[in-house]
């Protein structure tokens, strides 16, 4: 359960030659009650993960990394308080750590970007 606006991921990096470079948090709403036909009607098929809601986004600027173990903190500020549903958290890692810019905000960045992995 979120309580508030503001949640703190952390976690560590395994390998010293990936860093995290963006977060993006989506959301979804909390599911409705179906009956057998209306699941058998609207659900077939595969199931995706993730909607396209995103509820937050976070940069490389606003993220703590320690290269030296590779622990990462990431402060997802949401707009509002979160509303009733599931929220998915992607972290993206992006190969020598030293190319992401921690330190000051970069204008167009691509999100995943060249060598991202999430």
């Amino acid at each position: 359960e979120i309580v508030g606006s503001d949640v703190t991921l952390t976690g560590s990096v395994i390998g010293e030659k990936m860093g995290p470079y963006c977060c993006v948090v989506y959301y979804e709403p909390a599911p409705a009650s179906y009956d057998v036909p209306t699941l058998n009607d609207q659900f077939s098929g595969p199931y995706f993960d993730f909607s396209d809601e995103k509820a937050a986004v976070v940069w490389p600027w606003e993220i703590t990394f320690n290269k030296e173990d590779g622990s990462f903190s990431v402060p997802v500020n949401f707009a509002t308080v979160p509303a009733a549903g599931s929220y998915y958290a992607q972290i993206f890692l992006k190969s020598d750590p030293d190319s992401i810019p921690y330190e000051e905000k970069e204008e167009g960045l691509e999100v995943p970007g060249p060598k991202a992995v999430c």
